[in-house]
């Protein structure tokens, strides 16, 4: 008897982690249909002017098309050809751009719908990583609170290389967490791809991968040597061997464009380290968090973003996630200001987007239930407000 009544406890328990589960996933696709269509609504109502990179990119990616529908040629010909195009950008999202001139349209809404779908993919990236921090709620509200952000959404509509790369780099923070310090060979190849793409999206993809990628592998070998059971020798050197793997492919990926332009690479390389001392009047050091106050977050979040890195670093030591967290945050921080000497806002894409699951971190460590719900609550509101005034706000009547 007792064994029956429990057994149906079980059952239903599984049926409503169940239910539970499958409200979640319907949530995340509601919410990459709401962003899809806004986007495109905004592509079709918005009439901006192109100019300055934008223009540049849009030109680069027909020059690809012309290049793609070119007849007498091969596939791979073409392909060769498109890797071959003199550009100071690698040809990662002018092809991308191509391809899409191919099969939707040549018209300036129809090459940006690479960002769009990129946008959508960064939003299922997130969720992956806040479930590497959260139970499943919790990492739904934080796919939310994130997917409101205002440079994430607002780059989202604009022809770019800075966004295809953000969307590869936080992808490769997610098959880096998952890799299990280098453990799995699968995901660490998919770490390598990801950044690989990104990295012949944009050449910064490298100052954001490097860091977290470093800090994994330091972390992985320190826990084998502290680790007492057998086999020790054998685990460092399976993690040594996919390390030297995940190098290689970092390295090969990228060289289809990168051998043959070396001029061209050294050249951006040089333009982003020769700058005169007063080039950022408020000081290098201020400028990234400007940039998040400005535009990336807003003052509010951005204080939340402070805080939860602060109470981050004390759960790295239970959960490696916070660690390529804090990671990507404080090496992306440091090789822009005291490295590379560089700021642009644009730059601040994907570092926006981890800071945005920072500002989640002391909403959910509020230990008391009704008052975690009402600052959630509220943090919603005021994402949803700012989105909102940026989207919608300019075209109230869809003009």
């Amino acid at each position: 008897m007792i064994q029956r009544i429990l057994a149906r406890f079980r059952q239903r328990a599984h049926a409503d982690a169940g239910t539970h589960r499958n409200l979640l996933l319907a949530g995340l696709i509601c919410l990459i249909a709401f962003h899809f269509c806004a986007n495109l609504w905004w592509l079709h109502v918005d009439n901006h002017a192109i100019r300055a990179d934008e223009a540049r990119h849009l030109l680069s990616a027909r020059t690809h098309y012309e290049i793609l529908r070119a007849p007498e040629k091969s596939l791979k010909e073409r392909c060769v050809a498109m890797f071959g195009v003199a550009d100071i950008y690698p040809p990662f999202t002018h092809i991308a751009g191509a391809v899409m001139m191919r099969f939707v349209g040549t018209d300036t809404d129809s090459v940006t719908l690479v960002m769009v779908l990129a946008h959508a993919s960064i939003i299922v990236a997130v969720w992956f990583l806040a479930r590497s921090l959260w139970a499943p709620t919790q990492a739904f509200v934080a796919t939310v609170v994130v997917s409101l952000l205002p440079l994430y959404c607002a780059a989202s509509r604009y022809f770019s290389t800075d966004y295809l790369e953000s969307a590869f780099v936080i992808w490769a923070l997610v098959a880096l967490i998952r890799s299990a310090g280098f453990r799995k060979a699968g995901w660490s190849c998919l770490f390598a791809l990801c950044a690989g793409l990104g990295m012949l999206s944009r050449q910064t993809a490298l100052i954001q991968c490097f860091g977290p990628a470093a800090a994994t592998f330091i972390w992985a070998i320190y826990r084998e040597f502290t680790c007492k059971e057998d086999r020790r020798g054998f685990r460092i050197g399976r993690i040594f061997t996919t390390a030297c793997v995940v190098v290689l492919l970092c390295v090969m990926i990228p060289a289809l464009w990168y051998f043959p332009h070396y001029a061209t690479m050294h050249g951006f390389w040089q333009r982003r380290f020769d700058k005169p001392a007063n080039f950022y009047p408020e000081g290098l050091w201020l400028a990234h968090f400007l940039g998040l106050i400005q535009g990336g977050l807003f003052l509010p979040p951005f204080l939340l973003a402070l805080a939860g890195f602060v109470m981050a670093l004390r759960k790295i030591r239970h959960n490696w996630a916070y660690g390529v967290v804090v990671s990507y945050v404080v090496s992306f921080y440091v090789i822009c200001t005291w490295g590379i000497h560089a700021y642009l806002a644009r730059y601040l894409i994907a570092f926006s987007v981890i800071c945005g699951m920072l500002v989640c971190v002391p909403i959910f460590s509020i230990k008391r239930q009704s008052v975690r719900r009402l600052c959630t609550a509220v943090l919603i509101i005021f994402q949803a407000f700012q989105y909102g005034n940026l989207t919608f706000g300019p075209y109230p009547f869809g003009s």
